[in-house]
């Protein structure tokens, strides 16, 4: 999006010129999955079964939300859409402790992502790209979805790495504290290390 602002082209434009996919288009584009899952049921990884149910899943998912947000757009209303976000977020918190292992962090890791989300979120759909009404469907809830996503997969890197790298290396973080580090100066080096990690794939994205 940053990429593609300067040139002459506009969002409303880019959302206007939307091309509906059909079923049978739908099944065609899914022949495509026939190469992966040969190779994974031909060397016995035991994925097959929880390819095919992971992807029948995300296809009735995606079902159920195109229909909500067929009338997320037609109402066009700031409490419901900024709800939407919040649905977004407590899954994504969801996701981010199912896939980090991490116990009873439900809240911190909702209130980050409420926080950074919004603020980053806001900040580009009122600055940057000027719209009158920030809480409008078209742009509000796009932008804020793409945001939710990017943001998970680092913050799972981020967080896997800077807790597993404390578990790993307690006597390391031990040592630094009882030779006059702070809490903050002894937890740097695993903070450095969880940066680098989920920084390295945004990066090299870019």
């Amino acid at each position: 999006l940053l990429i593609a602002l300067p040139l002459h082209y506009k969002l409303s434009e880019i959302f206007m010129g939307t091309i509906d996919i059909s079923y049978l288009s739908l099944g065609i584009g899914l022949l495509l999955l026939l190469i992966p899952l040969f190779y994974i049921w031909k060397f016995k990884t035991g994925l097959l079964r929880a390819t095919v149910i992971g992807t029948a899943r995300m296809i009735v998912q995606l079902f159920f939300i195109g229909i909500y947000l067929n009338y997320l757009f037609l109402w066009d209303n700031p409490w419901i859409n900024f709800l939407w976000v919040i649905v977004m977020i407590f899954v994504a918190s969801q996701t981010a402790l199912a896939r980090t292992q991490l116990k009873r962090k439900i809240l911190l890791i909702s209130a980050g992502f409420l926080c950074s989300v919004v603020c980053v979120g806001l900040y580009f759909i009122g600055i940057v790209l000027r719209v009158e009404n920030v809480f409008s469907a078209r742009y509000f809830i796009p932008i804020f979805g793409i945001l939710m996503g990017n943001m998970l997969s680092s913050n799972v890197i981020a967080l896997n790495t800077y807790y597993s790298g404390l578990k790993r290396e307690q006597q390391l973080y031990r040592y630094l504290l009882g030779n006059g580090a702070t809490k903050a100066e002894a937890q740097a080096p695993f903070i450095r290390q969880a940066i680098i990690k989920s920084f390295s794939p945004l990066i090299a994205n870019i």
